[in-house]
């Protein structure tokens, strides 16, 4: 990330600002929900969509639960992914010493 977007992220609004990161955090949903639908398993990622007008009088603590709530079950996901993955590179390899 260059510094001449960083400097236009700071100059924004806070309010803004949070709904710029719900944002990036619903692109990573999607993300999650594609590759979890090619490899065949339920995908359980429900990311709040903070909404700048109806949501400005959330106060920071909420926002900041609601952000952490999301970014661990994003985590989660990724952790439900790797070892999926892991566990399927290990069969395949037993399966090619047979």
């Amino acid at each position: 990330m260059n510094k001449e977007f960083v400097d236009a992220f700071y100059q924004l609004d806070t309010n803004i600002k949070k709904d710029k990161l719900s944002r990036e955090l619903l692109v990573i949903g999607e993300y999650l929900r594609h590759i979890e639908k090619r490899l065949g398993i339920e995908n359980e990622v429900d990311i709040y969509n903070y909404n700048p007008a109806t949501d400005k009088e959330m106060d920071d603590d909420e926002y900041l639960t609601s952000l952490y709530q999301d970014i661990f079950n994003v985590e989660r996901e990724l952790i439900t992914i790797e070892r999926l993955l892991r566990d399927n590179k290990t069969e395949k390899e037993r399966m090619m010493e047979e």
